[in-house]
């Protein structure tokens, strides 16, 4: 029994060594090759090595995120070549090891970096990601600002530097950018103070139009009923859809509630579910991809050649990768229901594994 929690743990460690190596100098690719990307991102002003080095920082976690399931193939697959170029792997069958009893500390040293991905890296990311756009729209990032809260919505609009409009909207229809019950507060250093109340408006050309309004002046402390009232924003429909519903800024915990507000304002859709689904269940994918990638990796013999391995390996992964993509496109057409296409990307790569750990068995 101490010796098989040795041989465990000698391959969990391993494993962990591996995983974590490949994503150590894919980090060190993927930023390189994200610098080129920068230089065309940033404005002639904004390009000095503080700016580059912020925007690397911010763009990093989201690119382990995305290099995740190449850092899982390259590393299981040069895992075993060690363990096949040692004899270790024949050494193990020998001692009475399956695959199976094998690829159980490589699964769990996968499942542990993929959860540290998921509870550590993708909060990051969205936070990260945030700044990333602030920072790369430096121009607009201070003319609005829009917040959801329940059934509200929360606009800050700066025209210029002298004049700030907040707006606070409800029952709220996104697709026909229509109000109810509608507030504006108007702040300006050089004219009075305004708040405006209607009960209903609408957002079109970047002009917000509000109906039987009525002004309160708080210098002259006089009240206007406005048949019409027009207030130029510098937001428009798109806007404010990205603000509510840009997803991939969200962390993970907050999935569901998120899902719940997009559904209020009738901009949820299946990429949504399909997005989310998938990084929830990602370490599960992540695991799965591992056993693929061993099933076919851990059937070569000492002196065949390695870059065939890798070629096959790699080419097993896309595949898996661009069969997730396909659904995608499938599922968003209506074709495919969303849960049947997560069914479907979990339950067939892992019979293309264990076919390939059965040939392994087998031989």
């Amino acid at each position: 029994m101490l010796q098989i929690n040795k041989i465990n743990r000698y391959i969990f460690l391993l494993s962990l060594k591996y995983i974590l190596v490949t994503f150590f100098y894919l980090s060190i690719v993927i930023t390189f090759i994200n610098l080129l990307e920068l230089s065309r991102t940033l404005d002639q002003e904004q390009q000095n090595l503080k700016n580059f080095l912020m925007l690397l920082l911010f763009k990093l976690p989201s690119l382990i995120n995305e290099v995740s399931p190449f850092a899982i193939i390259i590393s299981i697959t040069f895992l075993f070549r060690y363990l096949i170029n040692n004899n270790e792997l024949i050494s193990l069958r020998n001692l009475g090891y399956s695959v199976i009893d094998v690829f159980k500390p490589v699964g769990l040293a996968i499942i542990i970096i993929s959860f540290v991905l998921l509870i550590i890296f993708n909060p990051l990311s969205s936070v990260f990601e945030k700044e990333y756009e602030k920072l790369t729209n430096k121009k607009n990032a201070n003319f609005h600002s829009i917040k959801i809260n329940d059934n509200e919505m929360w606009i800050k609009n700066t025209a210029d530097n002298e004049n700030k409009i907040y707006i606070n909207l409800q029952n709220i229809n996104l697709n026909t950018m229509e109000f109810k019950l509608i507030k504006v507060l108007s702040v300006n250093s050089s004219e009075a103070n305004k708040l405006i109340t209607a009960k209903e408006g609408y957002i079109n050309n970047k002009i917000l139009f509000l109906n039987e309004a009525n002004e309160f002046n708080f210098n002259s402390e006089t009240l206007i009923e406005r048949k019409l009232i027009k207030i130029n924003l510098n937001f428009n429909k798109d806007d404010i859809i990205r603000s509510v519903s840009n997803f991939k800024f969200i962390p993970f915990f907050n999935y569901l509630s998120h899902i719940k507000t997009l559904r209020k304002f009738n901009i949820h859709s299946q990429e949504i579910n399909l997005y989310y689904t998938f990084e929830i269940i990602k370490p599960l994918l992540l695991l799965i991809l591992g056993f693929v990638v061993m099933g076919f990796s851990g059937h070569y013999k000492r002196n065949e050649n390695f870059f065939k391995v890798i070629f096959y390996s790699i080419l097993i992964g896309l595949s898996i990768f661009f069969l997730k993509e396909i659904l995608f496109k499938i599922t968003l057409q209506g074709i495919l229901p969303y849960y049947l296409s997560t069914i479907i990307i979990i339950i067939l790569p892992f019979f293309v594994g264990l076919w390939g750990v059965l040939r392994i068995e087998k031989n």
